[in-house]
């Protein structure tokens, strides 16, 4: 077996089962599986996730990391061993970040518990979800992402013609935008980057706004034809600032959303919340979502082109690492082990 473990700020250590690695206390071992317990598999990794929980942690940004901790708080894994009979060897499953019941607050993996930046890992049957056969691989690393906007557009009680505005296009925005206009909800993406908004254009999301070029507002008041918007999305993972209050009619709605849960800059104005009766929410998982998720990926309602902006294998996490962390990183980290 082969693992990184966050063992302090900026510093990860390669723990394995080799009989040398005793002599540097990095000597890791598999458990057994108990036969008489159906409720863990063994499996064998194939991707991972890195995400901005992860970068927050190697880089302290939300105080001392919890170490030694695995990171990863997702992952594509294929059973390889099991005692369930749901769970037969070779099944391709997806590893949830979520371990608690769905009444209790989650442990989120890579935060709470080890994640997943192992070749191997023994998981509970709970967290462990099987994929159809024929969906890709890297479209099985988005499920969460999917989940948490299913999630976001529950919360929203938007209806069909209503119009959303999204603030950043960022991998999870432009999965959002998607869902939108699959439930008949009019996306609007707003973003300074030319290339990003592209992105969101070429996975279908018609009205997208440049705010290098064009005023928001303006542009908000010739798309709606002057009724503005439903509901304003910020991705907190990636622009966690709310100055687009003018956007919103009065009675809309302001969501938050994302995976980061500190270190949240949201500069606004509390007369305009006020003024104009706006609600606040805010969502952190997708917990409930996940199975509805996996369908709806299955089925090709979405799609993921161009969002992964690096793929790089299990040994060079430390380079890549050391490479995302001062960036912004509004696209997805995959680590590979296969």
């Amino acid at each position: 077996m082969k693992a990184w473990k966050l063992t302090g700020v900026r510093e990860y250590k390669h723990f394995s089962s080799d009989e040398s690695s005793k002599d540097n206390e990095t000597f890791i071992e598999l458990p057994a599986i108990d036969p008489s317990n159906s409720k863990f598999i063994q499996v064998k990794m194939v991707k991972a996730n890195l995400s901005v929980t992860d970068i927050d942690s190697y880089n302290a940004t939300c105080g001392a990391p919890l170490s030694p901790i695995t990171p990863s708080r997702s992952a594509l894994a294929m059973v390889s061993e099991s005692f369930s009979c749901d769970y037969e060897i070779g099944r391709r499953v997806f590893l949830s970040p979520y371990h608690s019941d769905i009444k209790a607050d989650p442990q989120v993996s890579s935060c709470h518990v080890d994640g997943y930046m192992s070749d191997y890992a023994i998981v509970d049957t709970d967290n462990a979800y099987p994929i159809p056969e024929g969906m890709p691989d890297n479209e099985v690393l988005f499920v969460e992402d999917v989940a948490i906007a299913m999630s976001t557009l529950g919360k929203l009680h938007l209806s069909k013609g209503n119009y959303i505005a999204l603030h950043g296009a960022s991998h999870h925005n432009c999965i959002l935008a998607q869902l939108a206009i699959y439930y008949q909800i009019i996306p609007i993406i707003i973003d300074n980057d030319e290339d990003r908004l592209n992105i969101a254009q070429n996975l279908g999301v018609y009205y997208t706004v440049n705010i290098n070029h064009d005023d928001p507002y303006r542009k908000t008041i010739e798309i709606t034809s002057g009724k503005m918007i439903d509901a304003l999305v910020i991705d907190a993972d990636f622009s966690p600032s709310i100055d687009d209050l003018s956007l919103i009619k009065r009675g809309g709605t302001i969501c938050i959303y994302g995976y980061k849960r500190c270190k949240l800059d949201l500069d606004t104005k509390l007369d305009t919340l006020l003024t104009n009766a706006l609600t606040i929410i805010g969502i952190d998982n997708g917990q409930n979502d996940i199975r509805s998720a996996i369908n709806l990926i299955a089925n090709k309602v979405l799609k993921f082109n161009d969002l992964i902006e690096t793929e790089t294998p299990f040994n060079n996490l430390v380079q890549i690492m050391k490479n995302i962390s001062p960036k912004e990183n509004p696209l997805k980290h995959i680590i590979t082990f296969i």
